[in-house]
C-alpha cells in the first residue's frame, strides 16, 4: 500500500472517531514528511521538544475547532494536528515504527484505539504520557494523560523521528603472529616477519585489504611473539612453530 493510502485510512478512521479517549498515527516508515528544518541544526532534548510543541498553544488554543476538515499535506483531522507538530520539531528527518511503550519520546506520534485515532507526546514522567490531539470533540484539547499501562492496552503502534543512533564500530585485537591482519597464521605471515628482519620491507605488519592501519605499539604486540618488547629472529623462530602446530 502507498503512501497516499496508508495516509487515507488514517484519516478515514479519524473521522468516524471524535471523541476518543488515546491518539496515534499511521506513517510508513523512511517517509519523509517535511523540508523545514537542517537536521544537523535541530535541538531535539526533551525541553526543546517540548517547549516547540507547547508554542504551538498559541496558535491552537484549547478548544479550537478542529475537525476532518482541517488539513495538512493531504491529511485531515487528527493526523493533520498531529503532523504539523511533528514537523515543526523533526523537519526533515525520516521516522520509523515501533510497539514498546516504554520507548515512548516526546514528539513520538501515537496510533490508538483500534487505530482510530493519533496524538503527539508532550511529555513522559515516569510511568504517565501527556499528549495533545486534534479532533478531540472536534476540537484541539491539550494535556490528556495516560499511563503506559493503558496505552499498552489501546495503542497500536507508535512512529518515532528520533534519529537512530550510529551502531558501535568494534575491532577484534589481531592475534599474535597474524602479520598481515587476514585473521590467521600461516606462511605469508613467516614470509612477512622474514622481510622486515631482513630490510626488505618497512612495514612490519602489512594490513590485509581493507582492515584497519595497526600504529607501531600495535604492531609490537602482534610481532613479538615470546614478549620481550623486542622484535627479532626468536620471535621468527616462535611464530614458524605456531604455523607448524596450526597447519
Amino acid at each position: 500500500m502507498n503512501l497516499k493510502k496508508i495516509l487515507a485510512v488514517a484519516s478515514t478512521l479519524c473521522m468516524m472517531c471524535t471523541a476518543v479517549p488515546f491518539t496515534g498515527n499511521i506513517i510508513p516508515e523512511n517517509t519523509v514528511l517535511s523540508v523545514n528544518a537542517a537536521e544537523t541544526e535541530l535541538d531535539l532534548s526533551p525541553e526543546a521538544v517540548y517547549q516547540t510543541l507547547i508554542a504551538f498553544q498559541e496558535t491552537y488554543p484549547e478548544g479550537t475547532p478542529w475537525t476532518n476538515d482541517n488539513s495538512y499535506k493531504g491529511n485531515s483531522g487528527c493526523v493533520a494536528f498531529a503532523l504539523i507538530l511533528s514537523d515543526a520539531v523533526f523537519g526533515t528527518l525520516r521516522g520509523r515504527t515501533y510497539n514498546d511503550v516504554n520507548e515512548i519520546r516526546v514528539g513520538d506520534i501515537l496510533r490508538i484505539n483500534n487505530d482510530t485515532h493519533s496524538v503527539i507526546v508532550l511529555d513522559v514522567t515516569d510511568d504517565v504520557v501527556t499528549v495533545a490531539e486534534g479532533n478531540f470533540n472536534k476540537s484541539i484539547h491539550w494535556g490528556r494523560t495516560f499511563t503506559l499501562s493503558r496505552l499498552n492496552e489501546i495503542m497500536t503502534y507508535a512512529y518515532t523521528r528520533y534519529p537512530e543512533p550510529e551502531p558501535e564500530v568494534t575491532h577484534k585485537q589481531p592475534e599474535k603472529g597474524d602479520m598481515n591482519l587476514d585473521d590467521k597464521t600461516d606462511i605469508l605471515d613467516i614470509i612477512q616477519m622474514q622481510k622486515w628482519l631482513l630490510g626488505k620491507t618497512d612495514y612490519l605488519v602489512t594490513p590485509h585489504e581493507d582492515t584497519i592501519v595497526v600504529d607501531n605499539m600495535q604492531e609490537h604486540e602482534i610481532s613479538d611473539m615470546n614478549g620481550d618488547n623486542i622484535v627479532n629472529i626468536y620471535d621468527l623462530i616462535l611464530l614458524k612453530r605456531k604455523v607448524l602446530e596450526t597447519a
